[in-house]
């Protein structure tokens, strides 16, 4: 018998893209800021014990402690950015850069939905999957909810959609089935 093969996807898109253009923002101007500083103190000392007592080494200091600041700011929270789901045979897991990866085995799956949140001034579409009921402060808020190894949520397509449906167990993509409400009451309100 052939072993099905997992298959991944990013679950958000459209953070990931914008988290990634700003990440490559900060540190292209921050290097930038920090070779000038380094040229300007290179050029004025003549020893490496002088480089440490230039005033402009403070400067150094600041943007290249700035620099990590906003690395450890981008990956403390990578699932919410930098998250990919793999469908497995069993489960569903999500991973991000230098954390353990969190699972959701389909057996435990109690609650599947879709249902919406506001990003960018826009509502953007998600798909969940929890071990526990949603609590109401998060109904029409999906994107507010924290992803742990109890919930997660993918970014709404129809590729991620139509890849859930044919690649998860019968009881998971019925839910999903079922969820689609959500998106065509979205569409029906929209037109009247």
């Amino acid at each position: 018998m052939m072993e099905k093969k997992n298959i991944r996807f990013i679950t958000s898109p459209y953070i990931f893209v914008l988290s990634t253009i700003s990440l490559i923002a900060v540190t292209i101007i921050t290097s930038c800021i920090l070779i000038d500083i380094m040229h300007g103190i290179l050029a004025t000392c003549k020893t490496i014990s002088a480089i440490f007592h230039h005033q402009d080494f403070v400067g150094i200091i600041m943007f290249g402690g700035l620099l990590v600041l906003c690395y450890v700011a981008f990956f403390v929270p990578a699932f919410q950015f930098f998250s990919i789901c793999v469908i497995r045979e069993n489960c569903l897991e999500l991973r991000a850069p230098f954390h353990h990866s969190k699972r959701l085995d389909y057996s435990e799956i109690q609650y599947v939905g879709i249902d919406y949140g506001v990003l960018s001034l826009t509502k953007q579409f998600w798909i969940y999957f929890s071990k526990e009921p949603i609590p109401m402060k998060y109904y029409h808020n999906i994107v507010k909810m924290p992803l742990s190894n109890k919930m997660f949520r993918i970014q709404f397509s129809m590729k991620t959609y139509k890849l859930l449906l044919e690649n998860t167990p019968l009881s998971i993509s019925k839910q999903l089935e079922k969820g689609w409400s959500t998106i065509r009451h979205y569409h029906l309100d929209k037109e009247t």
